[in-house]
């Protein structure tokens, strides 16, 4: 048997993902408000990204445990036919 592989979640900010890095909004009165806002706006883009990025590990790590999961079930069932089969014969050999 193979011991199974894992993976950190990986960071990636939001940037690498081709996301703006200014304009999100468009400026009108071009002051320190909307400087501000725009700065927001990146700042939440970016968690975002991180989220998102969170939630496909997440994702993947549950696929890869849902496959564990279905392998470890075929075992204990054969086990669980094995052992069965087991019984039966032991209750035929007990009768005679």
């Amino acid at each position: 048997t193979s011991s199974p592989k894992t993976t950190e979640p990986k960071l990636r900010m939001a940037g690498e993902e081709g996301m703006p890095s200014k304009g999100y909004i468009t400026r009108i009165t071009n002051d320190d408000r909307e400087e501000e806002m725009d700065d927001n706006l990146q700042l939440v883009g970016s968690f975002i990204g991180n989220l998102k990025n969170m939630a496909l590990d997440m994702g993947d790590t549950i696929t890869n445990q849902s496959k564990q999961i279905d392998a470890i079930s075929k075992k204990a069932e054969s086990g669980s036919e094995r052992v069965e089969a087991a019984n039966k014969r032991t209750n035929i050999l007990l009768r005679k």
